[in-house]
């Protein structure tokens, strides 16, 4: 059975152990990761959610501005509700970095489910404008579910991509994180 790989404690000692290995074990641990279907379910999932988390600022402006004439935020509150998001995100993910990793599988499937409660009441927020220039709800509402979505979606890759790297302990985290990021920029 091959042996855990000795975890880096940077990135320059990642880089350093990927770089000091013969061309032929790439091959080995590509086809360790092919055949290892928890693996792929983690990543696919972290993979999925960064990706949408990495949308949902970029993209609210325009369906809150352009795509929904009813609505027609203006850019000075896109962009409270983008900061809003952002550091919501930012600060739940400081504070989930404290959660003991037994606790990791359940914290991110509630993560998980958080963040798609609040995307789906972003979308039927979006999908009903409310009376005047305004989301159905008020700002208040927009901004509360921009905040919930912000802390659930950015506030996990720290958990999630050691949930990865737990699910493949053959291969360098420099591969199975590696993998994930790949993997989110390409959707």
């Amino acid at each position: 059975p091959p042996q855990p790989v000795k975890r880096a404690q940077s990135s320059a000692a990642a880089v350093a152990i990927v770089q000091s290995m013969p061309k032929r074990q790439h091959y080995t641990l590509f086809h360790q990761l092919r055949g290892n279907s928890r693996f792929w379910v983690h990543c696919c999932c972290c993979a999925t959610l960064e990706a949408i988390s990495f949308a949902v600022p970029g993209v609210q402006g325009l369906i809150f501005g352009t795509c929904i004439p009813e609505v027609a935020l203006p850019p000075a509150v896109t962009l409270w509700t983008n900061f809003t998001f952002l550091a919501v995100g930012v600060l739940c993910g400081a504070l989930l970095s404290r959660v003991p990793d037994r606790h990791h599988p359940t914290t991110l499937k509630l993560l998980f489910v958080v963040a798609t409660a609040a995307f789906v009441c972003l979308a039927l927020v979006a999908a009903e404008p409310g009376s005047g220039n305004q989301p159905s709800g008020g700002l208040g509402v927009l901004v509360l579910l921009m905040a919930v979505g912000g802390g659930a979606s950015l506030g996990f890759p720290g958990i999630g991509l050691a949930a990865v790297v737990a699910s493949a302990p053959e291969v360098p985290e420099a591969y199975s994180c590696g993998i994930t990021q790949l993997l989110s920029q390409l959707i």
